[in-house]
């Protein structure tokens, strides 16, 4: 165990929340290909429909990326 001084606490890793993000937006793009394809044999829509609702869930995705990474960030300036 690492001792830490007292009044500090340990910093994360730089990269890694960025690493996290790009790992997630990696993971999204490849469902996108699954995705359309349920979309149109399995719930009977056409491609034009389907395509409508994987830029509408792509776009709620990034919008909810970006509020949770600016969201600590006015708590940590809030408290200091």
């Amino acid at each position: 165990m690492v001792k830490v001084p007292s009044g500090r606490c340990r910093r994360p890793l730089p990269g890694r929340r960025h690493a996290n993000e790009t790992f997630d937006k990696e993971a999204s793009f490849g469902l996108l290909a699954n995705m359309i394809l349920d979309l149109i044999l399995e719930y009977n829509m056409d491609s034009a429909t389907g395509a409508i609702v994987l830029f509408q869930w792509s776009a709620i995705s990034n919008l909810i990326t970006i509020m949770g990474l600016s969201f600590p960030f006015s708590i940590s300036l809030s408290l200091f």
